[in-house]
């Protein structure tokens, strides 16, 4: 899963604030993901969490992401930063 704070759509742009991961098994560093929402698999509008479902840019088979969005809806295109967790 790939843990991102702020998730930006093409006409959002990213936040500066990170979701803080706990429990996870750290894989690797902060990077950077873009891609296609296939699915939103959950969103809250009251405190902005969500979980997609993507075709990111780079990665042969969907990721998921967790993090936060003011609203995301399936199709739109996202960038994100974040680090990768085993769960």
């Amino acid at each position: 899963m790939y843990g991102a704070g702020e998730v930006g759509t093409r006409n959002q742009g990213i936040g500066g604030q990170r979701a803080p991961l706990i429990g996870p098994q750290r894989l690797a560093t902060q990077e950077g993901l873009a891609g296609l929402v296939e699915r939103v698999t959950y969103h809250t509008p009251e405190n902005r969490s969500c979980v997609l479902r993507a075709k990111a840019r780079g990665h042969r088979n969907m990721v998921t992401v967790g993090g936060h969005a003011a609203s995301i809806a399936a199709g739109e295109w996202i960038t994100a930063s974040g680090e990768w967790v085993k769960l």
